[in-house]
């Protein structure tokens, strides 16, 4: 019985040591998934910026098109 509970530990301390060592590893994931999603949301962001300004000019087109209509009937 203790043998067993002796052995056991020995397992769990052996495996604890071995996710230890993957430690820099994850790190290193979790870094560049970091660095990903903040290219990600600035490539949102200059989209978003695009298709305002898309749409000012869209706007501003209509308008002018509007005011050419009136004066011409």
């Amino acid at each position: 019985m203790v043998a067993d509970f002796d052995r056991t530990v020995k397992e769990s301390k052996e495996k604890a040591l071995e996710a230890l060592k993957r430690i820099p590893e994850i790190e290193s994931i979790l870094d560049q998934a970091d660095n990903e999603t903040i290219r990600a949301s600035e490539a949102v962001q200059g989209a978003r910026s695009a298709a305002n300004e898309s749409k000012n000019i869209a706007d501003e087109a209509k308008n002018t098109a509007d005011e050419a209509s009136k004066v011409m009937y």
